[in-house]
């Protein structure tokens, strides 16, 4: 059918009587508007492959729009724009590549369109197999697993567990995993769940449920009843058994906690408690007990009294002791005993007379009570000893003793001041007295067979020394005597060596050659270097030298007494020259003296260590020593260092240039403090401390941040540490808490080193929270901080120049335009201080994040002209910069505009008048019409752009319009042209009167019988009318 359109008019009637209104000979417009969509697309399913719908747009009412899918056709009507109808595909195979396929006609089938959508078929059901889970536990209920098979990637299993919806999986390789499952919010007790599993798939096709059955398990927690004594009393046998249940019914294993300080109590696995307090113990003390099911555990806390027993003491009589015996144990520690040993002292007490300690030495161990008693000389009476003991809770107790002395034969004693010289041929004597102990002895004097002086006698009964020496006797002689009580006891005097004066004789000794300082014994003068006119004749001695230093003040100087070889032995560390003098005596009376010099080299000695470092320290307790170096050699410099291979305290610290060693024991556990000392020349000394480290109660940590700033600037790095310190030298942990704002600082979790830099967004105050932790306990500390804002800087180089017309440009990329804190603020374009002004000569955007600029400058702009550019941090920062952006002038197009119709008729004229608009003043411009493909053959274009033509048949072409500046650039408008048939529709509408209604019928036909439509357009010209003038006096009819 085809359509005739009217234009909407309006018919005034005045004076008239009826008329006749009549359209002759209208132009038809055929109607190509037809227009079909298909909706359906997707899978073709399981479940709706019985019942698949197709629908869509549509826009010829009541016509049918013909449906088909791999041969399966539908047809359903065209109603209200749309059609819908459900097919049964479920006789198609399933396939990936499936196509709808609709087709949509007019009336006449002379017009249609056509519209296609791909489908998909798939029916196989999914499916889950074989599902692997294990029963649900304590142990596992906050990340549990389940697997199983699953039919095709990207299918979706769904686990549920006693109604409760699990995290879904996806299929992969034909197998699901879900894993990390936190059962734990869901409420389920303990037996045998439902397990559901569930599977479908990218088509919509579903499985389930597969149902299994699971295990729920999550242990219980034991409770402890405690119903054992809580006080005693020192040494009483404590024995208790703790009990506990378990809703489990697990089996329970029994410890004490970590605040069990109840040393002297132990607990075995069975929760028997057992153990015997003694004096170390009275007091008060924490019982801490534990019982665990192998999971979990309960625990009990309560503390324990023991009262003080007071110590006894008896002593037994010890046997008799020899008199002048030496220092003897009297007492051993068995002897002396009582319960609190170990936990008190022993001391010596006051005694019944007569008192051993006034007649020897008496010592007592105070801490085993042994009693050590050496008897003055010749006591042999008895004697009494008191011993007192008390306790370290301040109890005393005491017991005394007798000790018998056994008498003994005591040999007298002799004195004599015989002297050592004697002359050739004159008389000698001495007078020696002897005393004995032992009253009533007979005293016999004789010459002892030490005694070489042949020419020496003694009286037997008094004593009496004498002889003279002859001249075969010279150089000298040995004189020994002795006495005898009349037993085997005796006393000897001498041997003293006699010398008998004679010639002197003559000596003179060189100096010696250098010896290095510390050399040990060095034969420093030999036989050769010291000849006494008289040697072998006599005795060589060293004696004092007379000048300072002397070697034998400062060393060891021994001398061969007959060859005069001397050999010296410097103190340690002397490094002078000193002086050593030699005497020879003949024998004979001569005597003669020489002193030579030996000069030492110094050479480096090494340190030595002294200390009185405390050999016991207590687990958290800060440890504290300073030991000291003694150095012979002045101005050495010393470095102290803990010895690596020694030393196994490895909390301790030391200071290397002062020694101190510092250092809190992290646990009660004994260790060996080894430490060195090592002077400027690499020598060094060692000390090793056996370090015995007491148990101690867990303290909190302290921290400190007063080594942190109060602010910062902005773009600064924050460094500094938070200082935490443990009395127990536990390892600490460092974090950031909820309360710190300062976002941008961190910490590190090992060290406490606080590190971070503020950025602009940070400026501002801010609390710098940290926190330290020794697993135990925690400790807070913060600062209020301020991060101050640093006014940006922004420059910016001028842009590359962009040519004329050149559209949307980036004149300055994100890199071109970088304000120092980019990213912490916002950038904006701002009227420029150099003219011309980009923004009044185009567009101008900036991204506020990053400062791109791009330009798109006013058409045929061709100057060059600024961009300023201002960064603001929003702190109060604000900076600007300007750039240059040059404009390279071009020959712009020529515009082509036209609003040429269309559509043409057959046989009828064709007239569109095209028009160019040029900024480029000047220009002169040729139009032509292009012989492309369908062109239109029957128009032609004048030299103003007017093109006319008529065509002669009904062939739709294309009118290709091109105009040509002086410059060469074209523009161009292609124009479609549809060419109808011509055709003509005439109709009347009668009986009009004035102040009526117009109406028509819309349905009418052409000259040549086709149906048409008949509505109204806005082309009056194409109206025509005549009037029946019958009856018109003065009518005027307006249409």
């Amino acid at each position: 059918m085809k359509k005739v359109l009217l234009s909407y008019f309006i018919i005034l009637l005045t004076g008239c009587g009826e008329v006749n209104l009549q359209f002759q000979n209208l132009d038809i417009f055929p109607s190509t508007g037809i227009r079909v969509t298909v909706n359906s697309s997707g899978y073709i399913n399981a479940n709706n492959q019985n019942n698949f719908n197709v629908s869509g747009e549509c826009t010829e009412e009541g016509q049918p729009v013909h449906i088909q899918v791999s041969g399966l056709v539908a047809d359903p009507v065209c109603y209200v724009g749309s059609y819908s109808i459900n097919m049964d595909l479920s006789s198609l195979a399933d396939s990936q590549s499936l196509t709808v396929a609709v087709e949509h006609k007019d009336i006449g089938a002379e017009n249609m369109d056509m519209a296609s959508a791909p489908l998909k078929k798939d029916t196989a059901v999914p499916f889950v197999s074989t599902p692997a889970f294990s029963p649900i536990t304590d142990l596992n209920v906050s990340n549990y697993s389940i697997s199983g098979g699953c039919d095709q990637d990207a299918d979706e299993v769904l686990v549920k567990i006693d109604g409760n919806t699990l995290t879904s999986a996806i299929c992969s390789g034909g197998i699901f995993n879900l894993t990390g499952v936190d059962l734990t919010g869901f409420s389920m007790s303990d037996g045998t769940k439902t397990i559901e599993f569930y599977s479908s798939d990218e088509a919509g096709n579903s499985f389930g449920p597969l149902t299994d059955s699971v295990t729920v398990n999550i242990n219980e927690a034991p409770v402890i009843s405690f119903a054992c004594a809580l006080s005693l009393t020192q040494e009483d046998v404590y024995g208790c058994a703790v009990t506990a249940t378990d809703p489990d019914g697990d089996p329970l294993t029994y410890n004490v906690g970590i605040n069990h300080d109840c040393s002297w109590l132990s607990i075995d696995g069975a929760g028997n408690l057992s153990g015997i307090p003694h004096d170390g113990d009275v007091g008060t003390c924490t019982l801490h007990v534990q019982v665990s099911d192998g999971s979990l555990a309960d625990d009990y806390q309560n503390t324990i009294s023991i009262a003080n027993l007071a110590p006894t003491l008896a002593i037994s009589t010890p046997p008799s002791l020899a008199e002048d015996s030496p220092q003897t144990i009297v007492r051993t520690d068995t002897d002396v005993y009582t319960i609190d040993e170990g936990y008190g002292t022993y001391s010596l007490g006051t005694a019944t007379l007569p008192k051993c300690s006034d007649h020897g030495s008496v010592v007592v161990n105070s801490l085993n009570g042994e009693i050590k008693f050496t008897p003055q000389v010749n006591f042999d009476q008895y004697c009494y000893i008191k011993v007192d003991f008390i306790d370290s809770n301040l109890s005393a107790t005491s017991d005394e003793f007798m000790l018998t002395m056994t008498p003994s034969q005591d040999p007298p004693s002799l004195s004599a001041s015989c002297s050592p010289n004697a002359t050739q041929d004159l008389a000698y004597s001495c007078a020696p007295s002897a005393t004995d102990p032992d009253t009533g002895d007979t005293l016999t004097w004789s010459l002892d067979g030490a005694n070489s002086c042949g020419w020496i006698s003694i009286n037997p009964s008094t004593g009496a020394v004498s002889g003279t020496p002859a001249d075969d006797d010279l150089p000298g002689c040995n004189l020994a005597i002795k006495v005898t009580d009349g037993s085997t006891n005796s006393d000897v005097y001498g041997p003293i060596a006699i010398s008998i004066t004679n010639i002197a004789p003559t000596l003179a000794i060189l100096d010696a050659s250098a010896i290095n300082e510390d050399s040990g014994p060095q034969v420093v003068r030999a036989d050769a270097d010291v000849q006494a006119s008289e040697e072998g004749y006599g005795i060589y001695q060293v004696v004092a030298a007379g000048t300072s230093p002397d070697c034998n003040d400062n060393g060891s100087v021994t001398i061969a007494a007959t060859t005069g070889e001397v050999t010296y032995a410097p103190s340690a560390d002397f490094d002078q020259t000193c002086y050593i003098k030699i005497q020879f005596d003949d024998g004979n009376g001569g005597v003669v003296n020489d002193v030579f010099r030996v000069p030492i080299t110094p050479v480096n000695d090494p340190p030595v260590i002294s200390h009185s470092c405390l050999s016991t320290a207590t687990q958290g307790t800060p440890y504290s020593c300073s030991p000291i170096v003694n150095d012979v050699d002045t101005g050495d410099t010393h470095t102290w260092t803990l010895d690596p291979g020694s030393n196994t305290c490895s909390w301790a610290l030391m200071s290397s240039s002062s020694g101190q060693i510092t250092g809190t024991p992290p646990s009660a556990t004994d260790c060996n403090l080894a430490f060195k000392v090592t002077d400027g020349g690499a020598l060094f000394d060692t000390e090793i401390i056996a370090l015995t480290v007491g148990a101690a109660v867990n303290t909190a940590p302290t921290l400190d941040l007063s080594g942190c700033p109060s602010s910062l600037s902005q773009d600064s790095g924050l460094s500094c540490t938070a200082v935490g310190a443990d009395a127990e030298l536990d390892t600490l942990s460092y974090s950031m808490p909820v309360g710190n704002t300062c976002a941008w600082a961190s910490v590190d979790g090992s060290t406490g080193v606080l590190s971070g830099t503020p950025q602009n967004d940070d400026v501002g105050p801010c609390t710098l929270m940290v926190t330290v932790s020794d697993g135990q306990t925690v400790t807070t500390d913060q600062i209020s901080f301020t991060v101050n804002n640093v006014v940006p800087t922004l420059t910016i180089p001028d842009a590359t120049a962009i040519n004329e017309d050149s559209g949307l440009q980036v004149v300055r990329t994100d890199a071109d335009v970088q304000a120092s804190e980019e990213g912490f603020g916002v950038y904006q374009a701002i009227a420029s201080v150099t003219s011309p002004d980009c923004r009044s000569n185009g567009t101008v955007s900036v991204v506020s994040s990053t400062g791109e600029v791009t330009y798109s400058p006013t058409a045929d702009f061709d100057q060059s002209c600024y961009i300023r550019i201002k960064f603001d941090d929003g702190n109060g920062g604000v900076i600007a910069d300007e750039f240059l952006v040059p404009i390279t002038s071009l020959n712009d197009p020529p515009v082509l505009s036209e609003s040429c119709s269309t559509t043409a008729t057959q046989n009828s004229a064709y007239n569109c008048t095209a028009s160019v608009n040029d900024v480029d003043t000047g220009d002169s411009h040729t139009w032509q019409l292009l012989s492309n493909a369908s062109y239109c053959d029957w128009a032609t274009i004048s030299s103003s752009g007017v093109i006319t033509g008529t065509p002669t048949t009904a062939t739709n072409c294309t009118l290709y319009i091109q105009v040509t500046d002086s410059g060469g650039a074209t523009d161009s408008s292609n124009v479609g042209l549809t060419v109808d048939a011509s055709v003509s529709v005439s109709f009347s509408i009668n009986g009009i009167r004035g102040g009526s209604d117009v109406t028509y019928d819309n349905l009418q036909t052409d000259n040549s019988g086709v149906p048409v439509e008949v509505s109204w357009q806005s082309v009056p010209s194409a109206i025509q009318y005549d009037v029946d003038i019958d009856n018109i006096s003065s009518c005027t009819v307006n249409a």
